[in-house]
């Protein structure tokens, strides 16, 4: 059932409503996402309970796996108004051996928990590293936050099942309180244990680390760069911290001030810089502000100084056209990855002229988009969806026309009948429902490879089922890829972009 109300509300939400539509659609999808995370948990004690619960340890970029903690929880952090900081070691091979599922569900219950808690301030994590012998490394994890704090006797009762440190918590927040239970069973399958230091009205800081494999290979050599001495400004102390300790890993001096005011003072003193990182949301006088004065200071080399703008993902266009009028040669959305950092130190220290985003795209430039895809020509592709619910059917129907319109989708209600039309129609890829009556996805996968002579046709598993052993059935199968249920769109334009071999946006 989840996945039809995420999956519709989540179409409804690009239809013409109106302001009280939106908020009911906005309302009834949170809700179901919310519900969805609540079974998940449930689901993840019992596995835990029974003993089920095994590691994937694989080869993970650490740097990815950190980014993509801190955006699960960055909207969130963003409604609140909470500065969000991730401060990661330099140091840190790019490369260990994690399971980066599970590691990613322990950052994110801690970081979730934090924004949760926390009224005002910020949420901060903190990745350190230790080199040990051979090689094996200590990875260090910190989730601090300015938030209400735990009181003495509450502290007894975070790591009890269907718990929460205050009987009122529930109300206020939400949530089972089994989130801290999982996430201490995780750690402790991973050789860590999770501990905790808090202040009633302060905050909280959680913390674990990790002894594992790093590939120490791919760590990148000290990059060579133009840049001597940055001028950093912002209002917030702790996101000054970061940026001058990471610059200072790459040789670059740095000055700080919290203000745009204070900012300006210096350089009309004759201070002189080889660049400037501004933030963006300031009080009194705001990033573009700033970098305005900056811009019309008489001194020459004021007026060339290149400038990296750093600001929320959910600043609108507006930010983006003042910046190019501005010759902002940067922007870098909050918080500040390191390797995003580095991309945009290497293209202001080089001679090349540059402008646009380094974090993920080039969002000072525009791209024409229409109907929420690219304005490129997407290839005409066939493709068949097999499965046997008609809501479930509807739904990826709609969500396929979404993702790539004008695409062909062939259904078929079991498996018998997606042979059958798989011989007939020779899709271009398949989406593979694996419960289904009278033939099931996995035998019906079977029998395709079987069928096929010339080249192999993507075959995409969708199942509720979420189990390492039941990834494994799949891919034995035949099944070139697995996504659970509930189906979502950009987890689908992914698929659609490995397999089809076009980039969806």
């Amino acid at each position: 059932p989840l996945n039809g109300v995420i999956g519709f509300t989540e179409l409804l939400k690009t239809t013409g409503l109106s302001p009280v539509q939106k908020q009911y659609v906005y309302n009834a999808n949170v809700s179901g996402h919310n519900l969805l995370r609540i079974i998940n948990d449930i689901l993840d004690f019992s596995k835990i309970e029974a003993g089920m619960l095994e590691l994937d340890i694989t080869r993970t970029d650490m740097f990815e796996l950190l980014g993509n903690s801190v955006d699960i929880i960055k909207y969130g952090a963003g409604e609140k108004k909470l500065e969000i900081l991730l401060h990661v070691d330099p140091r840190i091979p790019r490369f260990a051996d994690v399971d980066p599922v599970r590691l990613t569900q322990i950052l994110t219950n801690l970081l979730g928990n934090a924004v949760k808690f926390t009224a005002e301030g910020e949420v901060e994590l903190k990745v350190s590293y230790e080199p040990l012998e051979g090689d094996r490394g200590r990875i260090s994890f910190a989730v601090r936050d300015t938030g209400i704090g735990i009181s003495e006797d509450q502290k007894s009762k975070l790591f009890k099942a269907f718990s929460q440190a205050d009987g009122s918590t529930t109300r206020r927040f939400g949530g089972t309180g089994l989130g801290l239970i999982i996430s201490r069973k995780i750690a402790e399958q991973m050789g860590s244990e999770i501990l905790f230091d808090s202040t009633p009205g302060e905050g909280s800081v959680f913390y674990f680390s990790l002894e594992t494999r790093v590939d120490r290979s791919e760590h990148e050599a000290l990059p060579e760069l133009n840049l001597k001495r940055c001028l950093i400004i912002d209002d917030n102390p702790g996101n000054r911290i970061i940026l001058e300790h990471t610059l200072a890993f790459y040789g670059i001096g740095t000055t700080s001030c919290e203000s745009g005011a204070l900012a300006l003072e210096l350089l009309q003193s004759g201070e002189r810089f080889d660049a400037v990182i501004c933030d963006y949301y300031m009080p009194l006088m705001d990033g573009l502000q700033t970098i305005r004065k900056i811009r019309s200071l008489q001194e020459a080399s004021a007026g060339k100084l290149p400038v990296v703008l750093l600001h929320s993902s959910s600043d609108d266009a507006e930010l983006h056209r003042e910046s190019r009028k501005l010759g902002i040669d940067c922007l870098l959305t909050k918080p500040v990855k390191s390797d995003a950092l580095l991309q945009c130190l290497r293209k202001i220290s080089s001679t090349d002229e540059v402008a646009g985003e380094s974090d993920v795209s080039d969002s000072v430039g525009e791209q024409k988009v229409t109907n929420g895809v690219a304005a490129v020509d997407l290839p005409a592709v066939r493709i068949l969806v097999a499965e046997d619910v008609l809501l479930n059917m509807k739904l990826i129907i709609a969500l396929l026309k979404s993702a790539w319109p004008g695409a062909q989708v062939i259904p078929a209600e079991n498996g018998v009948d997606a042979v059958a039309l798989f011989e007939r129609e020779q899709p271009d890829l398949i989406l593979m429902d694996v419960q289904m009556p009278e033939m099931d996805g996995l035998e019906a996968t079977r029998r395709i490879r079987e069928m096929e002579s010339g080249s192999r046709v993507p075959i995409i598993a969708l199942t509720a089922a979420a189990l390492k052993e039941d990834q494994e059935k799949c891919l034995e199968a035949g099944m070139d890829s697995f996504m659970s249920k509930p189906v979502e769109l950009a987890k689908l334009k992914i698929l659609l972009k490995t397999h089809l071999g076009t980039a969806v946006v």
